[in-house]
């Protein structure tokens, strides 16, 4: 069975790619969450829950 959590930098990547597919939603998201902490947690979970549906879906 594949692992289904994504690696620290496969997150980091899937948020930089949010920046670049998603400039206008990241600019919202940074002006309605101020708290790094809490913005970050989102975030990863966000593209944790996509990558785990990605992998689900391969099976």
């Amino acid at each position: 069975m594949d692992d289904l959590q994504p690696t620290e930098e496969m997150i980091e990547a899937g948020i930089s790619t949010l920046w670049e597919q998603l400039p206008g939603m990241m600019d919202s998201l940074y002006q309605e969450i101020e708290d790094d902490d809490e913005r970050n947690a989102l975030l990863s979970d966000t593209i944790t829950f996509i990558w785990q549906a990605m992998k689900e879906a391969q099976n």
